[in-house]
């Protein structure tokens, strides 16, 4: 790519290196041809009223690609759920198509990245999303790269995803004899309704066996063979009083983790029954906004594995700020 100062009428097909302003007393004033512009037979007229007999422009090599050209090309890193707009001024836009967990592949983005010329700024993955949000933006840095750039940033393999939630039927297993006996009452249900309604689910069946270790087996067994999901509230600590992460271990269920890196919500419990996931919620569930269950719950609606490993992962920011007014997931909870 070079740039050579030509007259008006033989720069057609040519590109700008600069914004060309265009001024009318008292009325405009402002780039009338962007940098970038690639010069059309109908803007001659225009350039020469701005009393440009002659102006810089630039001629691409046969093995050169124009920025926006290059954007067309990276509209490849749209995956599943994602859709992309633009290209505008030379930059891509990725949005999500639906509602759901924008997955992103980190380290294929760092190689993207590594390419030069190249620059790809993506979301967190793992952040629930809204249809319609923005969730990253490509472009390249100087008005025209080389075709060979744009296919290394290709053959990085990054393609960002939106996986849509399930609709689930939702068990909710409630102890407390207190709770149970009438004596106290339920603040978990509202709390775990509106959390699953934000994600498009819903609780279908609720049992409350009190504090009997028993009796939580028998309603974790008995929900896990008629809902997608079990979630069991409060006692999930290790006070010899707190039951109820034995009684889900009796109901058969394979625990990946009890106790997670994350506060508030150290005290979660992530397994699962079968096919079925289980949620052991801790009593902070219903003190705290956010804590360690949102930052699981919309993986589990979408439908992915949680891990021990994964859980593991999320101690690197998984300290909650407790902000006076919550902006989760707009925040760095969970990142």
């Amino acid at each position: 790519m070079r740039a050579t100062k030509v007259p008006v009428r033989e720069a057609v097909g040519m590109l700008l290196p600069h914004d060309m302003t265009k001024i009318v007393p008292g009325k405009f004033k402002g780039a009338r041809f962007r940098k970038g512009h690639r010069v059309a037979a109908a803007d001659i007229p225009e350039l020469l009223r701005m009393g440009k007999e002659s102006i810089w422009a630039l001629r691409l090599g046969k093995n050169e690609v124009h920025e926006d050209e290059a954007a067309r090309a990276f509209a490849g890193f749209a995956g599943p759920g994602v859709a992309w707009r633009g290209p505008r001024e030379g930059k891509l836009t990725f949005v999500a198509k639906h509602d759901g967990l924008l997955l992103v592949d980190r380290p294929a983005v760092t190689k993207v990245n590594r390419v030069p010329d190249v620059v790809l700024a993506t979301r967190h993955g793992f952040t629930p999303v809204r249809a319609g949000e923005e969730l990253a933006g490509v472009r390249i840095v100087p008005l025209a790269t080389t075709k060979a750039r744009v296919r290394r940033a290709l053959a990085a393999g990054c393609r960002l995803r939106v996986q849509p939630y399930r609709t689930l039927r939702v068990g909710l297993v409630i102890t407390g004899s207190e709770v149970k006996r009438g004596l106290v009452r339920d603040r978990f249900r509202p709390v775990i309704e509106q959390k699953l309604r934000a994600h498009g689910s819903r609780v279908s069946a609720v049992v409350m066996p009190g504090d009997d270790r028993a009796a939580i087996a028998r309603a974790v067994r008995k929900l896990t063979g008629r809902c997608g999901l079990v979630v069991v509230t409060g006692g999930m600590s290790v006070d010899p009083d707190d039951v109820t992460r034995h009684g889900i271990r009796d109901a058969g269920v394979k625990v990946a983790a009890y106790g997670v890196p994350v506060l508030p919500g150290n005290m979660l419990l992530v397994g699962q029954r079968g096919r079925v996931p289980v949620v052991g919620v801790p009593a902070c569930g219903i003190f705290h906004m956010t804590t360690s269950f949102d930052l699981v719950l919309p993986r589990l609606l979408a439908g992915l594995t949680v891990t021990k490993r994964e859980l593991a992962g999320l101690g690197y920011g998984g300290f909650c700020l407790h902000c006076r007014k919550c902006r989760y997931p707009a925040c760095p909870l969970g990142k």
